[in-house]
């Protein structure tokens, strides 16, 4: 009698404490989302140079800025602490692509016509394009269901991507001068605008991050906030106009246009989304 007593209060116990361990099959996410867009990818993604004009300038030394999107996402729970995560999340807007370089150079030869011999030179990039992102991506995702209000979360998701910047507005400059004793007896200055687009093959993403849900309901939460290091290979290929004008000294200058395309070797580019939103669960 007693050992059945004692069964019956440890089944009792295990089934109050099922209820605790119950897990939704499918959690099904919706949101709003923000893009550090990285237009950078560490200054690696081109090296051309024409006419004095360095088109790796379109995108080097900048992070080019925030763009808005959306975020989804499905999860299948395989148990209370592990699912299997897709997603997928587009971004666009408005980044700016700019960079200004100035250079000066000072020397003192031994011979009398290399003294006090002098070189400047200025290069600015200034302007805008129109950007976006999109990006696919299925991985683990680890759960924490001990609290019945909060479930923080982690993940790792793999997959594709592709970008592309165009609608390109951006005005060139580019001076230089030399001289002797502190006078200038030469100078060049091309000024231009370049028109045209960037764009990204189909390349490998990945996302590491997590986040927090505050429940909202019985299969309702809100998703505080998400953050994810989103790095992507992207390989970039240049298809662009520049529209100019060249002055040599005051006395010689000419208008031309260069068209110019490159594909540039595959680089990291360092993204990072924010995402917040709805979940429902069921």
């Amino acid at each position: 009698m007693k050992k059945l007593l004692l069964a019956a209060v440890m089944m009792a116990a295990v089934a109050g404490a099922a209820p605790a361990q119950d897990f939704p099959k499918w959690d099904v996410f919706g949101g709003y989302s923000v893009l550090n867009a990285d237009m950078d990818g560490g200054g690696q993604n081109m090296n051309y140079y024409y006419y004095d004009v360095d088109f790796a300038r379109l995108n080097e030394g900048t992070n080019g800025g925030m763009v808005n999107g959306f975020d989804v996402s499905l999860t299948r729970n395989l148990n209370s602490w592990l699912g299997i995560k897709g997603n997928f999340s587009s971004h666009f807007g408005k980044v700016d692509l700019e960079n200004a370089a100035n250079y000066g150079y000072a020397y003192d030869y031994d011979y009398n016509e290399y003294n006090n011999y002098q070189q400047d030179r200025e290069e600015s990039w200034a302007g805008k394009a129109d950007y976006r992102r999109y990006t696919g991506m299925v991985g683990p995702e680890f759960s924490y269901r001990g609290n019945s209000k909060v479930r923080p979360f982690a993940h790792a998701l793999f997959g594709f991507t592709k970008v592309k910047a165009d609608d390109l507005d951006v005005a060139y400059d580019y001076s230089y001068e030399y001289g002797y004793d502190g006078t200038v007896t030469d100078w060049y200055e091309y000024t231009g605008k370049v028109s045209g687009k960037i764009e990204g093959n189909t390349a490998f993403a990945m996302a590491l991050g997590g986040g927090l849900d505050v429940k909202a309901g019985k299969h309702a939460a809100i998703r505080l906030i998400q953050v994810d290091y989103l790095p992507t290979w992207d390989k970039l290929t240049y298809d662009a106009a520049f529209i100019g004008r060249e002055e040599e000294d005051g006395d010689y200058s000419r208008d031309y246009m260069e068209y110019y395309s490159h594909k540039a070797p595959s680089s990291r580019f360092n993204n990072v989304k924010l995402s917040f939103g709805v979940v429902i669960s069921f």
